[in-house]
């Protein structure tokens, strides 16, 4: 894990002498990952979560929508998606090859 420290966070952390700031002591902190993920399938599915769960996590209850690049977008060469490689340019086996896409470990 990498932990990235701002210098100019030591003047908010609490201390003895200013109890008052706003971040709490680094001993009473704990580190927590947070994770972006799509999995790449066989199928893909054309939207981000495709079963609304009534009862179920607010971007689950199909109250709410993510728009923008669903799994299908990410993971399949075009026709079907718009996967590139990282640098922008097109993968290997793109069009004309026909179901072209990313597999695991691509």
């Amino acid at each position: 894990m990498i932990v990235v420290t701002d210098p100019l966070e030591a003047s908010l952390v609490i201390d003895a002498a200013h109890p008052s700031r706003p971040l709490p002591a680094t001993a009473d902190t704990m580190q927590l990952v947070l994770s972006d993920i799509t999995v790449c399938k066989a199928v893909n599915d054309t939207v981000n979560y495709p079963t609304a769960v009534a009862d179920g996590a607010e971007w689950m209850s199909g109250a709410t929508a993510q728009t923008g690049s669903t799994p299908k977008d990410l993971c399949e060469i075009a026709p079907g998606g718009s996967a590139v490689n990282d640098d922008g340019t097109a993968p290997a086996g793109a069009p004309p090859l026909p179901g072209a896409s990313y597999g695991a470990g691509s």
